[in-house]
């Protein structure tokens, strides 16, 4: 893979991670707010629909990455079915 093709891919899946993270900080407020008293219903609902598409632009990069990296179809999907695991850990411990 040529060294601009790879930087392409490379820039592609940082921006579908940081879309992840703009997911993830749009649920924070609620999660903060679970600490105090219980989310009101309309407040979790976003924030379990922010979380999924969070973690739906985490497997998008993870599969991207993959994919500049040039591994193996095994090795992708093991990764993919383990992003959405390495999006809950990294952004809520």
């Amino acid at each position: 893979m040529s060294r601009k093709r790879k930087k392409k891919h490379d820039e592609r899946a940082a921006r579908w991670g940081l879309a992840g993270l703009g997911f993830a900080v749009l649920a924070a407020p609620v999660a903060i707010w679970g600490f105090f008293d219980e989310p009101a219903g309309w407040a979790a609902a976003s924030a379990g629909v922010c979380l999924t598409l969070g973690i739906v632009c985490w497997v998008v990069a993870t599969i991207v990455d993959a994919r500049a990296e040039q591994v193996s179809g095994w090795r992708v999907i093991g990764r993919t079915l383990s992003a959405p695991f390495r999006y809950l850990y990294h952004f809520m411990v």
